[in-house]
């Protein structure tokens, strides 16, 4: 990871704790892409809800987009997928 990345990851969530709904978006795409932090979609899943819960537009669009590919996946690799793994 890039330096820059990861000050910017630092400082976004020191924002978003605050209560910042636009550093709680771009810190939601920084855990689902990996960018400047280590790839997570449940952190990313939670700041885009925290975005969210506040009201924010882009946040809602954000989880609602997230959970639209949840159930994508889960939808192309089958109805019994989880039951089948080792």
């Amino acid at each position: 990871m890039e330096k820059d990345e990861r000050e910017s990851a630092r400082l976004l969530e020191a924002a978003a704790d605050m209560g910042e709904p636009d550093a709680q978006l771009y810190l939601g795409r920084m855990y689902e892409h990996g960018i400047g932090v280590e790839r997570s979609p449940s952190r990313s899943r939670a700041w885009y809800g925290r975005a969210a819960l506040q009201g924010d537009d882009y946040g809602m669009e954000a989880l609602t987009r997230f959970y639209e590919r949840v159930c994508e996946d889960k939808r192309r690799s089958g109805p019994n997928s989880d039951a089948d793994s080792p």
